[in-house]
C-alpha cells in the first residue's frame, strides 16, 4: 500500500490534476450560493465532468435548499459628533450575513452602542433598545489553530442579531471573522430565532470595524446608516453529485470522500471549498490510475447546501437510496487545500490510536497524524448509519484570511498543496477499503 499511495504522489504531483479541476470548476461557476443560477451550473458541471472520466453510477441526489439573494452593494455611512459639529464618514466596507434581512429601500437610521459579546447585549438591555448593536468581541489571534478564531467568533455572526432584537436592537453589525488585517469583508450564515424579530445584520471588513470602535471610544455620538438589500426566496430543488468506483468484492460497501459544491458569493469559494470538491474528483482519478482495484466501493459525493443550512449532507445519508448500502468510512475536506496535516474524527481513543498504524502509508502525502475532533458538517450525519466520519486537515494558517471573502480566490491555492491533499484521500480511502474493518467496527 506505501508503493501505490508513493506512486500516487508521483503522477498527482507530475500532472497536478486537481488544479485542472479546480479551474474547471471555478470556470464553469465562479459563484456557488445554494439555489443560485451559480450553484445550478456548478452541479451540471461536475456531474457531466464525472461522467467524462468514466466514473460509475454518476447521479444527481435531490436536496431542497434556501434561495437567498444579496441583491445590491451594501453601503454604510456613519455620523459622529455632537449638535453642531456632526461630520459624516463614509467608505466602510462591510456585507450582509447571509439570510438577513433588508432594511428597505431608504435604509436604517439608527444610533450605535458598541458590545463585546452576546451576555453583554443582556446586561445593558436599555442602552441597547432602538439602536445597531456593533457586536465586536476580541479576537484570539494567539491560539494556533485560526479554525479556534472562528469557534471564538462564530455565535457572534449566528446569534448576534435574535439576541440584539431580543432587547429591542433595530440592527446589528459584527466584525469579520480574519485573521487578516484588511478591509474585505467576510460573510457566513446567521440563524434568526423565531420569537424576536428579524432585523438587519452585516459584518463589517477588519479595518472598517477598527474605524467604527475608534469613533465609538472617542465619546461622540455615533448614528448608523446602513443599507442591505437582500431578499429571500422559496426553497429551491438542487442536487448532490456523486460518481464511483466500484467495489470488486463489496460493492455495497461504501468508502465516501467528500466535499461542498456551494460558496459564498462574495468570491470563487476556490478554498471553501472548490478545492475540497476537485481533490474528491482527483482522488478517485488516482486510485484508478494505481492500478489497485479497491474491494468496496470508493464514492466521490459533492454535496449541496452546506454553507446555508446543510441540507445535502442530511439528505445524502438519509436517502432511500442508503437503504442497500452499508456505509463504513466518509471523509470530508472543508478546510481549505493547503499542505496536509492529519485527519481528524469523532471516536474513542482507542479508534485514533488504531488508525495511527497507518500513518506510516500515508507519510507520502503529509499526514503525520490521525487524532479525535470533527469530521465535517456534510459527512457527520453518516455516523446515523455507521460510518466513522473523519475531516482532511491541512495546515491552517491561511484559511481565516480567505475564508467566506473575496480573497478566496485561485491565486491563493498553491498545486502542490491542493494535489498532496488529493493523494492524502486517495490513500485513506484505499486503506479503508481493504480492512477487515474491526477498526471502525469497535468505535
Amino acid at each position: 500500500m506505501i508503493s501505490a499511495v508513493d506512486a500516487m504522489r508521483t503522477l498527482g504531483l507530475t500532472g497536478e490534476g486537481a488544479m485542472v479541476e479546480l479551474r474547471g470548476i471555478l470556470a464553469a461557476a465562479p459563484h456557488r450560493l445554494s439555489g443560485s443560477a451559480g450553484a445550478a451550473a456548478a452541479v451540471d458541471y461536475v456531474h457531466k465532468r464525472m461522467a467524462e472520466l468514466g466514473f460509475s453510477n454518476v447521479r444527481l441526489e435531490p436536496t431542497m435548499v434556501p434561495s437567498w439573494s444579496r441583491g445590491k452593494p451594501e453601503t454604510l455611512t456613519v455620523t459622529a459628533g455632537e449638535a453642531g459639529q456632526v461630520m459624516a464618514h463614509d467608505g466602510f466596507r462591510l456585507a450582509a450575513i447571509g439570510g438577513s434581512v433588508a432594511t428597505g429601500d431608504g435604509g436604517l437610521r439608527a444610533e450605535v452602542v458598541l458590545v463585546g459579546s452576546l451576555d453583554e447585549i443582556a446586561e445593558r438591555s436599555a442602552e441597547v433598545k432602538g439602536r445597531v448593536v456593533f457586536l465586536d468581541p476580541p479576537v484570539p489571534l494567539g491560539l494556533l489553530e485560526s479554525f479556534g478564531v472562528y469557534s471564538a467568533l462564530a455565535k457572534a455572526r449566528v446569534h448576534g442579531a435574535s439576541e440584539a432584537a431580543r432587547h429591542g436592537a433595530v440592527g446589528l453589525l459584527t466584525r469579520s471573522i480574519t485573521t487578516r488585517r484588511d478591509d474585505n469583508p467576510h460573510t457566513g450564515m446567521l440563524a434568526y430565532k423565531a420569537d424576536v424579530p428579524k432585523i438587519p445584520a452585516a459584518a463589517l471588513g477588519y479595518q472598517s470595524a477598527d474605524r467604527l470602535r475608534k469613533l465609538l471610544a472617542s465619546g461622540s455620538r455615533v448614528q448608523a446608516h446602513m443599507q442591505l438589500h437582500c431578499s429571500q426566496g422559496p426553497d429551491v430543488e438542487s442536487f448532490n453529485v456523486t460518481g464511483e468506483i466500484t467495489g470488486w468484492e463489496k460493492p455495497n460497501e461504501v468508502i465516501v470522500i467528500g466535499a461542498h459544491l456551494d460558496s459564498w458569493d462574495l468570491g470563487p469559494g476556490a478554498h471553501d471549498d472548490a478545492a475540497g470538491c476537485a481533490q474528491s474528483i482527483e482522488a478517485l482519478k488516482l486510485i484508478a490510475a494505481s492500478g489497485v482495484k479497491p474491494r468496496r466501493t470508493i464514492r466521490a459525493v459533492l454535496y449541496m447546501n452546506e454553507e446555508f443550512g446543510g441540507t445535502g449532507g442530511i439528505d445524502y445519508a438519509r436517502s432511500a437510496a442508503r437503504m442497500s448500502e452499508r456505509h463504513l468510512l466518509a471523509v470530508e475536506s472543508d478546510r481549505g487545500g493547503f499542505t496536509p496535516r492529519g485527519f481528524s474524527m469523532n471516536a474513542p481513543p482507542e479508534v485514533v490510536e488504531q488508525w495511527n498504524r497507518y500513518v506510516p502509508i500515508l507519510k507520502g502525502a503529509g499526514i503525520d497524524w490521525f487524532v479525535k475532533g470533527g469530521s465535517g458538517v456534510d459527512v457527520r450525519h453518516l455516523e446515523e448509519i455507521g460510518a466513522l466520519c473523519m475531516g482532511f486537515v491541512p495546515d491552517s494558517q491561511r484559511y481565516m484570511d480567505l475564508h467566506h471573502s473575496a480573497n478566496d480566490v485561485v491565486e491563493e491555492v498553491h498545486p502542490r498543496e491542493l494535489e498532496l491533499g488529493a493523494v492524502a484521500m486517495a490513500g485513506l480511502a484505499l486503506i479503508a477499503s481493504e480492512l477487515e474493518f474491526n477498526a471502525v467496527e469497535s468505535k
